[in-house]
């Protein structure tokens, strides 16, 4: 369902630190990748597909159970209009979870199989490339701002 060619590796394992702007904790901001020890890294996928951020954007729009409290919703509300959907927020959702475990499940065998890398893997499902690019330009900006 996902295409080999949809898939991108971002984040702290594509660039070996993190630009992560800082919520709460600023020292996450350019922590170096771990893929072992105390604490490691997230694996951050991205895949880009419209196909895809429409099927799930149409889940959010008919789920009957929203959500388990209204800050999800405010994530979700504000991560579709700027044209991503966060894998997290999909948990929240009944059917969110069920369709995207479901798809979710076999590209982790693969990329365990392939690069034999156990961390935890965060996916973001980005309607298009543009929106792929914005979503990192205005993290850099911020990050800009701050320090």
């Amino acid at each position: 369902q996902v295409k080999e060619s949809e898939v991108f590796l971002a984040g702290s394992a594509k660039i070996g630190f993190s630009l992560s702007p800082p919520q709460k904790d600023s020292s996450k901001l350019f922590h170096a990748f771990r893929i072992e020890g105390e604490k490691p890294s997230d694996l951050d996928i991205a895949i880009i597909s419209e196909t895809l951020f429409n099927k799930f954007w149409y889940v959010y729009r008919n789920a009957r159970y929203y959500s388990r409290n209204e800050v999800t919703y405010g994530h979700v509300y504000n991560e579709t209009y700027r044209g991503f959907i966060n894998s997290k927020n999909l948990q929240e959702f009944y059917e969110g979870r069920i369709k995207w475990n479901g798809i979710v499940k076999k590209l982790k065998k693969q990329i365990f199989e392939q690069f034999y890398i156990k961390n935890e893997i965060d996916f973001r499902i980005y309607r298009s490339e543009y929106d792929f690019r914005q979503y990192h330009i205005q993290g850099i900006e911020k990050i800009k701002r701050l320090i």
